[in-house]
């Protein structure tokens, strides 16, 4: 039953994925087409599916611009912040974890809203797996693909990394 009702989503969202990952694979005009015309596809399943849900357009929130502060993508995060195992034993970088993503690489989390955290939960924490208590202390953990940026806060003087954790604040 359950697959007569999502068969199309499910073919739609495979075709998606094939289209994503052969853009990924050669990263050109015709693959990038391929994979917006996928995409596109696939909304209609996905419309029909979640037209009651929480999951929908809605038009008191259409034609707003947004800024969730995130790229969406996976990044190397470096050794530092690597993935656990089962026994809570850190995992070495390069072994997939989960759907092949590396025990290292993590998904950009939106920061817009990042100043409520604690206005939420007082004894909220951040990263993946709460080790930071503090915004400047999460980007202090932050390594490989995020070195850079972790090096250009540690070069700001006291005034500039207050302005910078105030901005944070305001998201």
């Amino acid at each position: 039953m359950a697959y007569a009702v999502y068969s199309d989503s499910l073919g739609s969202a495979k075709e998606l994925e094939i289209a994503v990952d052969d853009f990924l694979a050669d990263p050109a005009e015709e693959t990038l087409q391929q994979a917006r015309d996928a995409y596109k596809a696939a909304r209609k399943p996905y419309q029909q599916c979640y037209t009651a849900g929480s999951h929908k357009n809605s038009p008191e929130l259409s034609n707003q611009v947004i800024f969730p502060y995130t790229g969406m993508l996976l990044h190397d995060m470096g050794e530092a912040l690597a993935d656990f195992d089962i026994d809570n034993k850190p995992v070495d970088g390069d072994i997939p974890v989960e759907f092949l993503v590396t025990a290292t690489q993590w998904r950009t989390t939106p920061l817009w809203g990042v100043g409520l955290t604690h206005a939420v939960d007082s004894d909220a924490t951040f990263l993946h797996d709460g080790r930071a208590r503090m915004l400047m202390e999460a980007i202090l953990w932050h390594d490989g693909e995020a070195q850079t940026s972790k090096d250009a806060v540690l070069k700001l003087n006291a005034r500039e990394r207050a302005l910078l954790i105030g901005f944070l604040n305001d998201l």
